[in-house]
């Protein structure tokens, strides 16, 4: 009589299991199941392992005299706290972002700066730094928040068109310091914006369309990284940083200084045209038409909106305004407006201005507000997205998105600079930013975050930087690149910041040992080969009568080696009680399954 083919007894056993009757009986030292009642039909289930959750290594430890020590080395003033004038200094132009840092250092030079960085680094504390507070997303919670509004240099080169500027300077200044020399820069809609912030993040012009980003006219960088190095960069030293800083916003190191490039025209033709709520349908679809037509020399946008300006022109209601700035001729520009002229518009400001009147093209409230920022990019703005838009803060919507603006790109924003950056959305069409009463305790706008959701059959898929909004994100925060170029930005952000020290704001994906993947808690392992075989038996169950069975070991060792298996929590045995259904339920399952297995 030939002996039974038992390979699959020995595959489930493993490649160590047992052949003898002296290994069974070694398994148990001697013990006795006597804690566990185990009947042959006990159902047993392997636990599948779920690591404990690591907790990660608390934040940086740093000390009140470590943080005064800081002071006594640099010539700008610390404040802690509880120090008066802490919170004149972290306050921020958005009412719902509240800074808590360690410590805010009032920064007056690079080596401020650049000592700060080092003090940092030595104990992995992040950084944050702070102008005029336009650039807050987010709380600084924690780490040292360094503050650049003392950093004050301006000097115009005319013969070069160029100007430096010091990270504490915003746009008014410049503009007044070019047009002495009849120069102007590339500033924002709002001069009162600080240069710094606004330029790393791409800089959307009023005169966009002629010139291109801002960041397109940087020549040089001066920037203190995460080894607290100074280090001046430009296309032909440190170029990837280089290309990553103009685009990239703050995310590998403290600018100091930047060399940007001044225009030539002093005078341009602009201003705007506002008109009452109940025309916003009419001067919406006017705009959707007019606007595709015109000149790159033109750059116009237009704002749905029920905050009046400040300038109280509309009153208290819903208003649209038209704004439009021509680099060419002014009779050239007023041929241009005239079919939005046509509408009628209750307030015309259009006329020749000089540059130092840039500000007034837009209107932008300076006062902190309370509020929740969003934006988009548009492929193209066809009826159905006006219709969208509409729909959210048009005349007679019953809980309408406070203000909506639309904003014509392409032009020279749609074409790559003579010296590549990492600004992203040069294929976009329009460019949609809307700002909302925040949600319960501070949270996104429900109507806001809604009109983002109905616009996205419409965009590119991608955000202006500087008009991310309330956003921190990641993934989010990522879609103002396209995938390659945020790789790229990623991958320079692990060569320059490897501890992520610079992680505030609108932050790259982690790159660093800060916010590394952290390991999971080891899995525990089966204390012998038979063990281990009978915790694969149990995927996804298996009662004690077949464990044994299958293995060829007796019950009484199957119940020991079950009662340490469970001690190690590696399975879990139903304790079976026929007086409940569930446990019914799973005897009956496992008498069904032994039949056919028998």
């Amino acid at each position: 009589m030939t002996e039974p083919d038992r390979s699959d007894v020995r595959a489930d056993r493993g490649e160590d299991a047992p052949r003898s009757l002296v290994r069974p009986y070694t398994l148990t030292r001697g013990r006795t199941a006597s804690g566990l009642v185990l009947p042959p039909e006990t159902v047993v289930t392997a636990r599948e392992q779920v690591p404990e959750p690591v907790v990660p290594p608390a934040g940086p430890r740093v000390s009140r005299a470590e943080l005064r020590d800081l002071g006594e080395h640099v010539r700008g003033p610390l404040w802690l706290p509880d120090d008066d004038g802490f919170a004149a200094e972290i306050a921020s132009s958005y009412a719902t972002v509240v800074h808590r840092p360690l410590a805010v250092l009032g920064v007056r030079d690079r080596d401020d700066v650049a000592a700060a960085v080092r003090f940092a680094a030595e104990r992995t504390l992040p950084v944050a730094v702070q102008a005029t507070g336009h650039g807050a997303v987010a709380p600084v919670d924690g780490g040292l928040l360094l503050s650049t509004r003392r950093m004050r240099e301006l000097v115009v080169d005319p013969g070069s068109r160029t100007v430096r500027v010091g990270a504490g300077v915003v746009w008014t200044e410049v503009i007044a310091a070019a047009a002495r020399f009849g120069l102007a820069p590339l500033s924002g809609s709002a001069p009162g914006v600080g240069v710094t912030g606004y330029t790393l993040g791409g800089g959307l012009s009023p005169l966009a369309r002629t010139y291109g980003y801002t960041a397109d006219h940087v020549r040089a960088v001066e920037i203190v990284t995460a080894d607290g190095r100074v280090r001046r960069i430009d296309a032909d030293h440190d170029p990837e940083l280089f290309w990553a800083v103009r685009g990239g916003k703050g995310n590998f190191g403290i600018v100091t200084t930047l060399v940007l490039d001044l225009l030539a025209p002093s005078r341009f033709y602009g201003g705007g045209l506002f008109y009452r709520g109940e025309a916003a349908g009419e001067v919406l679809h006017a705009y959707r038409d007019w606007s595709p037509r015109l000149p790159e020399a033109t750059t116009t946008s237009v704002l749905v909106s029920r905050v009046p300006d400040r300038s109280g022109r509309l009153g208290d209601g819903p208003g649209v305004h038209v704004r439009v700035a021509h680099v060419g001729d002014a009779r050239e520009g007023a041929r241009l407006v005239a079919p939005l002229r046509e509408l009628g518009p209750e307030v015309d400001t259009l006329s020749e201005l000089p540059f130092t009147a840039v500000g007034t093209i837009h209107d932008d409230p300076t006062e902190p507000v309370a509020a929740w920022k969003g934006g988009t990019l548009l492929s193209a703005l066809g009826p159905d997205t006006v219709d969208t838009v509409l729909r959210a803060c048009g005349p007679g919507v019953a809980d309408p998105v406070l203000s909506v603006e639309l904003r014509h790109l392409g032009g020279a924003l749609a074409r790559p600079p003579a010296v590549p950056n990492a600004v992203g959305g040069r294929n976009a069409a329009y460019s949609v930013f809307a700002l909302d009463v925040p949600g319960p305790g501070g949270s996104p706008s429900p109507r806001g975050e809604r009109l983002l959701a109905d616009l996205a059959p419409y965009s590119t898929g991608g955000v202006a930087l500087n008009f991310l909004g309330t956003v921190t994100d990641a993934d989010r925060v990522a879609t103002a690149w396209d995938p390659a170029t945020y790789r790229r930005l990623v991958e320079v952000k692990r060569r320059w910041d490897p501890e992520n020290l610079f992680r505030f704001g609108y932050a790259l994906a982690p790159p660093g040992p800060a916010r590394r993947e952290l390991p999971a808690a080891p899995t525990p392992k089966a204390r012998t080969p038979e063990a281990g075989a009978i915790v694969e038996l149990c995927r996804p169950w298996s009662s004690v009568a077949e464990i044994s069975a299958r293995l060829h070991l007796p019950l009484g060792v199957v119940r020991i080696l079950l009662e340490d298996l469970r001690d190690d929590g590696l399975v879990h045995i139903h304790q079976l009680s026929p007086d409940t259904g569930e446990d019914t339920d799973h005897l009956e399952r496992a008498l069904r399954e032994l039949r056919k297995r028998l």
